[in-house]
């Protein structure tokens, strides 16, 4: 039998603890890019989460390559909150 809803895949083949370290490090990584207003970054993994209940690709680089993403020195992109305000008020 095929099983298509990625978490489900994931707890079966990996165990609970994988199931919960990928999930933990998923919401932790939201958190950081959250509070840091990098908004859009939540957007994405807010849609793979979702695209992930119908399907199997959560785990496949070949499909989900934003999962590199979790890795990747984002320190160029963080601004300070006033400074965000600042260039959305300047580019309107």
């Amino acid at each position: 039998t095929f099983i298509d809803v990625s978490y489900v895949r994931i707890l079966i083949k990996s165990g609970i603890f994988i199931l919960l370290l990928l999930l933990i490090t998923f919401t932790v990584f939201l958190r950081k890019r959250i509070q840091k207003n990098d908004y859009v970054t939540g957007i994405v993994f807010l849609l793979i989460a979702m695209n992930c209940m119908i399907a199997h690709h959560m785990l496949e680089i070949s499909y989900d390559i934003f999962l590199f993403i979790i890795l990747a020195n984002l320190k160029e992109y963080d601004m300070p909150p006033e400074t965000a305000t600042n260039n959305k008020l300047k580019k309107v």
